[in-house]
């Protein structure tokens, strides 16, 4: 999710203190980890850092096969039923809403855009649909692909019966497509494969691990997917790490450093420490989770700040002071997981900061929706209403959920992510079955346009969070493990 607003030439458009133990985990709290239902990579951690690989067992190719069923730590309703019941009003409501969510995604979303959004003669995925569902000819990214990669893999592991294998491996052929022969990823292109951009782009690197994850994660072609992504990994860290921690996208001076690309590295990172044998993830995952709470954190708000100098000083004049409402939840979810599987309070401190920083200054409470942007004092920058914040808002609410240590403060996530999930679906209401719109306006009202196919990945992530809170009832059930309950 780009910004729109700070050096649009350096950034491709895409795009109260808490007490810690009232929605997360606090010294001396417990905490209840998740169990993933098989979500493959995607949030294999469990408490105290040991990683679901190491309960599977096995080499690296049947654990690709278990990761179809794979599972994960939860304090979803295994966890529980001793701790807390699961029949409060807004857990119930709760329910009620993953099941419209899931119906819609299954009947009308997914056929959708397994379909009329596929290239099947020059291969990869469309960019946008017309409201009468004929594709838009425009260049490809490379995130996209990754992200609609990631998309059918967990459609596949939430029970979709449509042919998602078939499409990871559409994606895969197209991913690699971006690869240039100097061994980085080439951000845009034509159709026909004409290069429109060469430059290094982080957040493009980010997707592609990403979706090479996503493969791994169903047992698609593991062992050599796995090599194509320390490769890649690799070759980023050797040119383009940053002195400090993290990563510059040109030499010093040149460009700003955002953090937004480092959060979707710190994704790819923890999707790939679960599958992978390799150490070099999650020290990955590390040092962007430090990097964001040393440096990304604006101390005097609490809010996480989007531009920064060479030295990681954040910039502090307009519009550099950019503060995204979208992302406080979304780096709340990232910190809250990382938190877990790391026994860090601290990480689950901040992001409880974050979350009320999004809640009591980026909602507009007669809409119910997130705003797009604030300015660094807090106020509303631009007031009209993306659909992917509503989106990293329901996720971070569900891992609040599945996290609190009170009655109180699970019940008060349950009523946030219903709101949440309930602004999400007034997107929905779009002329073309399946598709979304992308803006609300100030006034309340769907900004038509084309619907964007890049918006997927932001949805059925959100979907899966639910899921993997609630008992679904579909063939993931099987798979579930015992979870484990973190202490600090």
């Amino acid at each position: 999710m780009g910004s729109d607003t700070m050096a649009r030439a350096q950034i491709e458009p895409a795009q109260e203190e808490q007490d810690p133990r009232a929605g997360g985990l606090g010294c001396g709290g417990i905490a209840a980890v998740r169990v993933d239902r098989g979500k493959g990579p995607f949030h294999g951690v469990l408490a105290g850092g040991q990683r679901e690989r190491d309960v599977i067992g096995g080499d690296g190719g049947s654990r690709a096969r278990q990761a179809r069923g794979r599972c994960r730590a939860s304090s979803s309703r295994s966890v529980r039923d001793g701790t807390r019941g699961f029949g409060m009003m807004g857990s119930h409501a709760l329910e009620v809403e993953f099941s419209l969510l899931r119906q819609w995604l299954f009947e009308q979303a997914l056929p959708l855009w397994s379909t009329a959004a596929v290239d099947r003669r020059s291969g990869g995925f469309f960019e946008w649909l017309t409201e009468d569902g004929a594709p838009v000819e425009e260049p490809r990214r490379a995130r996209v692909t990754g992200r609609q990669i990631y998309s059918f893999a967990i459609a596949e592991q939430l029970g979709w019966d449509g042919p998602t294998r078939d499409l990871v491996r559409h994606g895969l052929v197209s991913l690699e497509s971006f690869i240039g022969t100097n061994g980085f990823v080439v951000p845009l292109k034509t159709v026909d494969g004409t290069v429109l951009r060469h430059d290094f782009d982080l957040y493009d690197h980010a997707f592609v691990l990403f979706g090479l994850a996503a493969a791994v994660g169903t047992g698609e072609q593991c062992a050599r997917l796995e090599a194509l992504a320390e490769q890649l990994r690799g070759r980023i860290q050797a040119h383009f790490a940053h002195p400090v921690a993290g990563f510059q996208e040109g030499p010093r001076g040149s460009v700003v450093l955002k953090a937004n690309p480092h959060m979707h590295m710190l994704e790819a990172a923890l999707a790939w420490e679960t599958i992978s044998d390799d150490p070099a993830w999650g020290a990955l995952a590390d040092e962007i989770a430090e990097l964001c709470l040393e440096k990304f954190i604006d101390p005097e708000t609490g809010a996480l700040r989007e531009f920064f100098d060479h030295d990681w000083n954040r910039i502090e004049e307009a519009p550099g002071d950019l503060v995204e409402p979208g992302h406080q939840f979304e780096w709340a979810w990232l910190l809250k997981r990382w938190g877990l599987s790391r026994n860090r309070p601290d990480a689950f401190r901040v992001a409880d900061r974050l979350i009320a920083v999004g809640e009591q200054y980026g909602i507009c409470r007669e809409r119910g929706l997130a705003y797009n942007e604030l300015n660094g004092d807090l106020s509303i920058r631009i007031g009209t209403s993306r659909l992917w914040p509503q989106t990293e808002r329901i996720k971070a609410h569900v891992i609040s959920y599945a996290t609190a240590v009170s009655e109180q403060a699970a019940e008060a996530s349950a009523r946030l992510a219903v709101e949440a999930i309930r602004a999400l679906r007034r997107y929905f209401e779009y002329p073309l079955r399946g598709g979304w719109h992308e803006y609300i306006d100030v006034e309340g009202r769907p900004i038509r346009n084309n619907t964007r196919t890049s918006s997927l990945y932001h949805i059925i992530c959100a979907i899966s969070e639910v899921a993997d809170l609630i008992d679904t009832g579909n063939a993931r059930r099987q798979h579930r493990q015992v979870a484990r309950v973190a202490s600090f």
